[in-house]
């Protein structure tokens, strides 16, 4: 019968055709009475197992030996076969030990310890009886077990001890006592036998050495032989009565043992994994006493058993624990098994272990990939941290400033802004942080916001000691007034005031600025305009009134002596502390990337065992079923876990690219903005002299209208980019693709783009409070009439003037924090006068701060600087997964390249078979 024929001939069930062949056909020349050459059934299951790899590959859920033909006698499917671990499978958490699991397991090993007494003594009785043909009673060991057990029949209770000597003797005697005494009671039957060997060979004339191996051939032929037809069916009804109660014995033990957790961690993977191998190694055993209970009476079984058991109540193993197990591993020893099992069912055994280790292997493999998201959600952690960091030093930093630059208009306007815009970013950062981190902050930015800073806000008789807290609530209150007063025609100051308790109520809420929320509704709780940083325009309208706020609400005439050393005293202890926290930061990470390498699988402690375990289950199982199992449960999971985090990385890398393309699209506009807010630059150039500049009046009119609509436009921009950030922001923190240090990642990253928009709003909105208190007027001459000497005013084509107005001050009486004496001042003109001549540098600051952020602040806002880290940001997502798909591309090739050597091997390994077979069963 050819190949071909036995490959494709009909069939009805699947395999059929391969398990029909008669081995005594008469047309077969096959004389079945020999010793076959080649298993022909594991032949034909390997063919049928390869046949089936298709199928295998898109079941990877299924064991190997449940793909083999089920007639087959050779590798039939067990009842329960082990299985490699499924993710899908629910998480299950690790269930205590009882406290009295150990007592529970000790009183099941003590029952059976009592129970073994009268078995091993009637057993031992029976074998020597039935066994006439050998005298066992002379065996040492024999003779030894009879005495020390005798001694305990009729206790009601045994101790350890005597435990261990019952258990010591159950398995006496062992295979090589039987046939050493095998050997010396026969040894003149043997030597005889050998001498009339030697007579007949040496007449061949065969050489010694042939002789020797001849004669050693006879001996273990003569004492198998012997063995097998006096002693093995005796001795295996009694390794049988012995078995039965160790099987028991480990039945009772495995129902009551704590079940293994699946939330493995750096911490209890090694106890998981000690505890899968001695489940595996135990559950293996018991499963093959209750098929051959024989088995169960070998004495390599019997001290495994009793060696391993006692760990069962353990829910955390030592080292010395673990190696115990692992050494027992490769127990029993394969001619102990032989003995007694068939080769699948050794097989069966085998594979079980097998698959506790290749579990091991996957459960560091996904530890070490948790270590290392744990790394990097530390390393995220301290970038969150130092940016933090950097914002507080850059805050509590400008304290000398206000001292060196209060002449300075523009200067101590940027100083208020940043300092407020520091502050409100500190408190938004403040909840990414970790507590431990919150409590560094919490200790040193509430100690600078109680610094006595010195704000003379009054007469130049009156001084007013101001901390940063009321400095921050003053630019706060102009800012949500300008805000509202910009955006709405309000005629009505208690709209405005209703207005600013509601929004300093929601500051209030924000970490750092609860106090500063009801100092913000104190400034603005009068009816005073000047309190208010108010004015009414030509139509009745409030609007800001920027030169006051500028010249009154931020003037530092008299800075405190001890404010820039106290704060820089403040920020030194502040960086010691904050230095001291990333150095255990730096120690953690250190840790991790320690035990990271403690925990890879090519150096793990159970490698030698391991190795040594596969082998011996390679040597069991058939090839194709080997073959189908190392594709299933060792290549497979292999590749996953290689190529899951780098599929991972690419998804992350999309999602955020994809996620801030919408910021992009508000924000490109962002990238001309020293283009269009350029003001400043063409009023520098045009300087005539005092408020006088020379040019087309018409068209700096339209210029300074224009620039205010753009800033409407920016405002709401910036608006919807805020609005975007926080959905960004609530579906990053809810989203499950991805991991937590990636996650981190876009959190810290989408947040600071909130930051940066915040500061922006504060830049923007300051500046069109400036913009709407220019008043623009052409210069008027005086010239000749033709038709006399009479003199008219005309304009002058070519200048204009340009003032920043602020309206007669009103007599103020004031309770506010800026006031706390309630003093009725009258505010003078001189600094209104000031501010006539310093607005210009207060507007090139402006739109400084809006094109390129502020200068000494971090975040430092901008509109340019919002564009710059959106766009770099997304350009690095993007490069990062084109990298990373390449990678992957190119991973995959070496894959294929695998999958191609492989498949290559079960071709040329089926022809292989195909050839024998045809070769076997020749027509």
């Amino acid at each position: 019968m050819s190949s071909f024929h036995i490959q494709n001939r009909s069939r009805t069930i699947s395999g059929e055709s391969l398990f029909n062949i008669k081995l005594d056909h008469k047309f077969s020349n096959f004389d079945h009475k020999a010793q076959p050459a080649i298993d022909i059934e594991e032949l034909n299951s390997g063919l049928y197992a390869l046949k089936r790899l298709s199928s295998v590959l898109e079941a990877a859920g299924l064991h190997s030996t449940k793909l083999l033909n089920p007639k087959n006698t050779v590798f039939p499917s067990p009842k329960v076969s082990p299985k490699a671990p499924s993710e899908s499978e629910a998480p299950v958490t690790t269930v205590e030990a009882p406290q009295d699991t150990n007592a529970q397991i000790s009183s099941i090993q003590a029952t059976c310890a009592k129970n073994l007494v009268n078995i091993v003594l009637s057993g031992l009785a029976t074998l020597i009886a039935d066994v006439p043909e050998l005298k066992i009673a002379q065996i040492p060991s024999v003779i030894l077990a009879l005495a020390l057990i005798e001694n305990l029949v009729g206790h009601e209770s045994l101790d350890t001890t005597q435990q261990a000597t019952v258990f010591s003797g159950c398995y006496d005697p062992t295979y090589e006592e039987i046939i050493d005494k095998i050997v010396k009671q026969y040894a003149d039957t043997i030597e005889q036998g050998q001498l009339d060997l030697a007579n007949k060979l040496m007449k061949q004339g065969v050489t010694s050495e042939e002789l020797s191996e001849a004669q050693q051939a006879y001996k273990d032929q003569f004492v198998n032989d012997f063995f097998k037809k006096h002693v093995e069916g005796p001795l295996n009804t009694y390794r049988a009565s012995v078995g039965e109660q160790i099987g028991s014995m480990l039945t009772d033990m495995l129902k009551i043992a704590p079940t293994i957790s699946t939330d493995v961690t750096s911490t209890n993977v090694a106890t998981v994994n000690g505890q899968n191998t001695l489940k595996a190694v135990l559950s293996g055993l018991e499963q093959a006493i209750t098929k051959v209970p024989s088995v169960g009476g070998e004495k390599s079984v019997v001290i495994t058993v009793t060696s391993l058991t006692p760990m069962l109540s353990k829910t955390s193993l030592e080292n010395g624990d673990l190696t115990k197990i692992y050494e027992k591993t490769d127990d029993p020893d394969k001619a102990s098994l032989d003995r007694h099992l068939k080769p699948h069912q050794a097989a069966v055994y085998r594979e079980g272990i097998t698959t506790a280790y290749q579990t091991a292997v996957q459960n560091l493999d996904k530890v070490r990939l948790s270590i290392d998201d744990q790394k990097k959600n530390l390393e995220n952690q301290i970038t969150m941290f130092q940016q933090a960091q950097l914002c507080c030093d850059d805050w509590m930093g400008k304290a000398p400033r206000f001292d060196q630059e209060k002449a300075y208009t523009s200067a101590k306007l940027g100083l208020s802004m940043e300092t407020y815009a520091g502050l409100m970013n500190l408190s938004e950062m403040y909840y990414l942080l970790q507590p431990e981190e919150k409590s560094i902050f919490d200790t040193y930015v509430d100690q600078y916001k109680k610094l006595t800073m010195s704000l003379n806000f009054g007469t130049n008789d009156t001084y007013n000691t101001v901390t940063v807290s009321q400095l921050v609530a003053i630019v706060g209150t102009y800012q949500i007034n300008s805000e509202y007063c910009l955006q709405n025609a309000v005629q009505n100051l208690a709209k405005i005031q209703e207005n600013l308790t509601t929004r300093a109520n929601t500051i209030q809420q924000l970490h750092f600025f609860d106090d500063i929320g009801p100092t913000m509704v104190q400034i603005g709780g009068t009816q005073n305009l000047g309190a208010n940083f108010l004015r009414k325009n030509a139509s009745n309208d409030y609007v800001p009134n920027f030169a006051y706020f500028n010249q009154y609400g931020l003037r530092f005439h008299h800075v405190h002596p001890d404010f820039a050393t106290q704060a820089q005293t403040i920020q030194k202890n502040f960086d010691a502390a904050c230095v001291q926290h990333i150095t255990q930061l730096k120690q953690k990470i250190a840790e991790l990337e320690k035990t990271y390498e403690s925990l890879d699988p090519a150096t793990a402690s159970f490698v030698k065992d391991r190795e040594k375990t596969v082998k011996a289950w390679l040597n069991s199982e058939s090839l194709g079923g080997s073959l189908i199992y190392l594709i299933l449960n060792s290549q497979l999971p292999k590749q996953k876990i290689f190529l899951e985090p780098l599929i991972q990385e690419i998804n992350f890398n999309n999602l955020a690219a994809n996620a801030i393309n919408e910021l992009l699209k508000i924000t490109n506009e962002f990238a001309t903005t020293s283009v269009y807010y350029n003001l400043s630059s063409y009023l520098i150039q045009s300087k005539e002299g005092d408020n006088l500049f020379s040019g087309d009046y018409f068209e700096t009119y339209q210029a300074l209208i224009k620039e205010r609509e753009y800033i409407a436009r920016d405002i709401n921009r910036c608006k919807r980019a805020q609005l975007l950030v926080v959905e960004l922001l609530k579906k990053i923190s809810a989203s499950q693709q991805v991991s937590a240090a990636q996650k981190s990642q876009m959190l810290n990253a989408t947040a600071n783009y909130n930051f940066i928009i915040t500061s922006t709003l504060n830049q923007l909105i300051v500046l069109d409070s400036l913009l709407v208190n220019l008043k623009l007027s052409p210069k008027t001459v005086e010239k000749t009439q033709k038709s006399g000497n009479a003199k008219a005013q005309e304009y002058d084509p070519n200048v204009f003037m340009i003032v920043c107005e602020n309206p007669e001050p009103t007599l103020r009486t004031s309770t506010s924090s800026s006031n706390p004496e309630n003093k009725s001042t009258r505010d003078h003109n001189t600094d209104v006068t000031a501010m006539n001549k310093d607005w210009v540098p207060c507007l090139a600051a402006l739109e400084g701060f809006i094109s390129t952020g502020f200068p000494t602040a971090s975040p430092s806002g901008g509109l340019g600087p919002l564009f710059t880290q959106i766009q770099s940001d997304q350009q690095d997502y993007t490069t990062q997964s084109q990298t990373q798909q390449l990678n992957l591309q190119n991973q995959m090739t070496n894959v294929q390249q695998e999958w191609t050597l492989v498949s290559t091997s079960m071709q040329v390994l089926n022809q292989i078979l195909s050839k024998l077979a045809g070769e076997i069963y020749t027509n």
